[in-house]
C-alpha cells in the first residue's frame, strides 16, 4: 500500500536537508570543523579531554565532505547537543524571546 502523504514527507526532509546544507555552507572553515568536532564528541567517537584529537579530525574534512559527514548523522541535533553536555554548555534559552 503506496502512503500518499509520503512524497509530501520526502519534499519536507528535503527542504530541512537543503536549509540545514546552506547554514551549514555559510560557515566558515574553522566554524564548520568546530560543529563537526562537536557532534563526534557527542556521538562518543572523542571524549571532550580528546578535543584536540576531534578538532584535527575535523579539519581533515573539506567543508563538503564535512557538511555531508554531519548530514548523513541521523541524530545530529541530539549529538550536538551531547557535545555541548560534555563541556557543562547548553543551547537551553537561546533565540526565545521573553
Amino acid at each position: 500500500t503506496d502512503d500518499p502523504m509520503a512524497a509530501l514527507e520526502d519534499e519536507a526532509n528535503e527542504a530541512i536537508e537543503d536549509e540545514v546544507r546552506a547554514l551549514l555552507d555559510d560557515l566558515a572553515d574553522d566554524e564548520l570543523a568546530e560543529v563537526l568536532a562537536l557532534a563526534l564528541v557527542g556521538r562518543g567517537t572523542f571524549d571532550a579531554s580528546e578535543w584536540d584529537e576531534a578538532l584535527e579530525e575535523a579539519n581533515d574534512e573539506d567543508s563538503d565532505s564535512a557538511i555531508d559527514q554531519l548530514l548523513d548523522m541521523p541524530m545530529l541535533a541530539g549529538y550536538l547537543d551531547a557535545g555541548l553536555a560534555a563541556f557543562d554548555l547548553s543551547c537551553d534559552g537561546i533565540g526565545q524571546i521573553d
